[in-house]
């Protein structure tokens, strides 16, 4: 308990603490990113502010943890990060060396293939692990994106490391990881100060994908892990999708993701859009962890399939702009009064479920014992239905 409490706060301090030297001395070392063609910002701002939350992680990985193998990777990937933000490589050389560090790290965890069909395997966690790198850094375009997706996806993977996998030393790495976006976000929203650059992008996106291929015992604990950040995913893979459609050269710059598009095309602010993207991870990772832990795939599946579907239909709407339709989603994140009712209604049922969970936890003297989870799971339905009673009331 009190060694997640100190990861967590050394956490949070190493992000606050990095921001801050990056506001104060990145231009002074050349660390800024140039708005390009790409960009969604109009002006030099620092970048590399994640080398604070690197360094921690590593420091703490090794020492604390005893995680070697992640260590290395993960501080080889955040350094080849710095190195980038400093000097910019091309991205042919940029994909080489990450799918070289993928590669390692796959093989000081699970040692060389011998057959066919492990080589197949390894093969698979690599790409695995160098593009969800990527696409972590293709989605950190906004303000707010990659922080507070990352304290969802983070929170929500320490979660089930420790209540469902049984993982508490990946569940500590998850703790560590959702302090340090949380300690960087005063410095990116709802103004930019500073950018994660490379240096914490990629960083993030490579250690949420080594921790999800040491969790990934079956191909449903696979699944359950990608919903944590399934607006990554979906908004890149789409992308992706539509630019090989269009023969564009996928190395070269672009800001065609559904999420440059709202904030460009529709002008809806930066946090509103990081928000919204934010809280669909929360719902749906939650609804991936509950459909695992009833063991049912084919709920699982359904989640998935609900997602996909929602998230398809919001991306043709969302590129409707100037039309009804586009016109609508735009009027959707504006202020309203039933939009605040909503609001508060949404915050009540998260108040209501973050009470019942420190009931539980100060139950059994602040440790949850995991038998217990399935008695927390049947109850929680029944405790926001009567809240939601009560607040229609």
């Amino acid at each position: 308990m009190w060694t997640a409490v100190a990861l967590g706060l050394g956490g949070l301090f190493s992000g606050i603490l990095g921001s801050a030297l990056i506001y104060r001395f990145g231009h002074r070392l050349t660390l800024v990113d140039v708005p390009n063609e790409r960009s969604s910002h109009c002006s030099p701002t620092p970048r590399g502010a994640g080398a604070g939350v690197w360094a921690f992680f590593v420091i703490a990985s090794a020492l604390v943890l005893g995680n070697w193998p992640l260590a290395l990777t993960g501080g080889a990937f955040g350094l080849f990060g710095l190195l980038e933000d400093r000097l910019s490589f091309s991205s042919k050389s940029r994909l080489i060396v990450h799918l070289a560090l993928a590669s390692l790290m796959v093989l000081l965890w699970a040692g060389p293939p011998e057959s066919a069909q492990a080589a197949a395997l390894f093969t698979f966690w690599a790409v695995f692990i160098a593009s969800t790198a990527n696409f972590y850094n293709f989605m950190d375009g906004i303000n707010g994106m990659a922080g507070l997706t990352g304290a969802v996806a983070f929170a929500l993977l320490s979660f089930f490391s420790y209540f469902i996998a049984g993982r508490p030393d990946i569940a500590l790495m998850g703790v560590a990881l959702t302090g340090g976006c949380l300690g960087f976000l005063p410095f990116n929203i709802p103004g930019a100060k500073v950018f994660l650059g490379d240096t914490g992008s990629l960083f993030l996106g490579f250690i949420f994908a080594a921790l999800t291929v040491q969790l990934s015992t079956s191909l449903a604990v696979l699944v359950c892990l990608a919903m944590f950040l399934c607006t990554f995913y979906a908004d890149a893979l789409r992308t992706i999708f539509d630019r090989i459609k269009k023969r564009e050269n996928l190395m070269a710059s672009h800001r065609s993701h559904l999420y440059q598009h709202l904030c460009n095309e529709s002008k809806i602010p930066h946090w509103k859009v990081s928000l919204l993207y934010a809280s669909i991870q929360l719902v749906f990772g939650v609804l991936s962890i509950i459909a695992y832990y009833l063991g049912n795939q084919a709920l699982q599946g359904l989640v998935a399939g609900v997602f996909a579907v929602c998230f398809l239909a919001f991306y043709v709407q969302a590129r409707k702009t100037g039309t009804s339709q586009g016109d609508f989603l735009k009027n959707l994140l504006q202020p309203s009064k039933i939009k605040k009712v909503m609001l508060f209604l949404l915050l009540d049922v998260l108040i209501t479920v973050v009470s019942l969970y420190l009931s539980f936890l100060l139950r059994f003297d602040l440790v949850f014992p995991p038998q217990y989870m399935g008695l927390f799971a049947v109850s929680l339905p029944f405790f926001v239905v009567l809240r939601l009673i009560v607040f229609a009331w």
